[in-house]
Formats: C-alpha cells, sequence, structure tokens
C-alpha cells in the first residue's frame, strides 16, 4: 500500500503487523526497523509528523545497534527520513544536523560523483533555503547540479529542478539577470522533458 501511495492503508496493516512482531522478536531485531521505516514513511505522508519523527528513531536505534556504524541503510533509510521530517516540521537546524550526519556516511563508502550525494545537497539547500541562509543554499545547490550534470542526461528532469531551485535562492537576492538566466535554462529542459501540460513548466512561465 505505501508503494500505491494508500498511506492510510498501509498504516492500517503495519500496526498490527508491527505489534505481531513485538510479540515474537527481540526487541532489536532488523525485520521491526523495517517496519518502523514503513511505517514512519506512511505517517509522514498523511502528515503525523511527530508519529514519523518518533518512529523513524525508533528504527534508527535499532540500526545502530546491529549495523556498522557506516552502513548504507543508516544513511539513506534513517538519517535521511529524520532529516526530511524535520524539515516538513520546519526545525531546519535538526534536518541540516541529521542530512550532514547522512552526508558523512556517503563520503565515507560512496564514490564523490556518484548520484545519492545530488539528492543530499539538494536537501540541505532547501534546509538552509528555509532558514534564510542564502549563500549556504546556493553552494549545496550548485554542488547538487553538478553531479547531475555529470551523472545524468543533459534533459533529465532533476536538472531542471536544480536550476530551479537556484533561479529562487537568486530571486531572494535581488539577482533578477542570475534569475531570468536560471529560470530560462529550468524552461528548455522542462520543454524537452516534461509533458505541456506538467505543472512544472507551469510554475516555470509563472516565475519567468
Amino acid at each position: 500500500y505505501n508503494s500505491l501511495r494508500d498511506y492510510d492503508k498501509a498504516i492500517e496493516y503495519l500496526n498490527p503487523t508491527l505489534q505481531i512482531e513485538l510479540d515474537s522478536l527481540s526487541s532489536n531485531h532488523t525485520e521491526l526497523s523495517g517496519i518502523y521505516h514503513n511505517l514512519a514513511n506512511a505517517y509522514h505522508h498523511t502528515g503525523k509528523l511527530k508519529e514519523a519523527l518518533e518512529i523513524n528513531k525508533k528504527s534508527l536505534e535499532i540500526r545502530l545497534q546491529v549495523l556498522p556504524t557506516n552502513h548504507p541503510d543508516i544513511a539513506a533509510m534513517s538519517y535521511n527520513n529524520i532529516s526530511q521530517v524535520y524539515d516538513s516540521l520546519g526545525i531546519y537546524e535538526e534536518s541540516i544536523f541529521y542530512s550532514n550526519k547522512l552526508l558523512q556516511i556517503q563520503m565515507n563508502t560512496l564514490p564523490s560523483d556518484h548520484t545519492d550525494f545530488a539528492r543530499t545537497y539538494n536537501n540541505l539547500g532547501l534546509s538552509y533555503y528555509n532558514q534564510g541562509k542564502l549563500e549556504e543554499a546556493l553552494v549545496m545547490h550548485d554542488k547538487s547540479l553538478k553531479i547531475r550534470l555529470n551523472g545524468l542526461q543533459t534533459n533529465y528532469p532533476d536538472i531542471a529542478k536544480s536550476y530551479y531551485k537556484i533561479s529562487l535562492v537568486h530571486c531572494k537576492q535581488g539577482d533578477n539577470e542570475k534569475l531570468i538566466e536560471y529560470l530560462n535554462t529550468t524552461l528548455e529542459i522542462e520543454l524537452h522533458s516534461l509533458p505541456a501540460n506538467h505543472p512544472d513548466l507551469a510554475k516555470t512561465y509563472d516565475n519567468l
């Protein structure tokens, strides 16, 4: 049901599953961390952010007990998810803290041009932007864009998103020339990669 984005149904089935597993497995069994992860994801998507945060931290606690410190599951599934929940809560310092923990694991386990870095830098850029730290946001989005340009096809939608987010920073900085430059690049990619009625196109036209 999570895959189908029917998150209420996912919660309906995951809660009894969790109770059965709690009654039959040790408290730090890896199976529990997976159930907590899926349940937290469903809570996050239904706007139940405090529940999502609490359950994500339970999942992280188990993973820290049973997995090596630099294990990808700790980074991709726990630190990333906790960071995203804090961002949704508007608690940007905590979001940045967990994104940086994720980034440290990635630096120790992935090649420097791996596309996972692009997502992490993007998320850091968004948190800094929401804090009003525009220079830091610009640095992060530039890093994300460079990785995407090296690893993806030129017209890939994620590249358009990077250009768009950089344009927002320039808008906040009052740099209209850069704003228009990045929006035009965004538009060019979107015209080649998205259907004509896609909402991202409407948003780009509106900002131009």
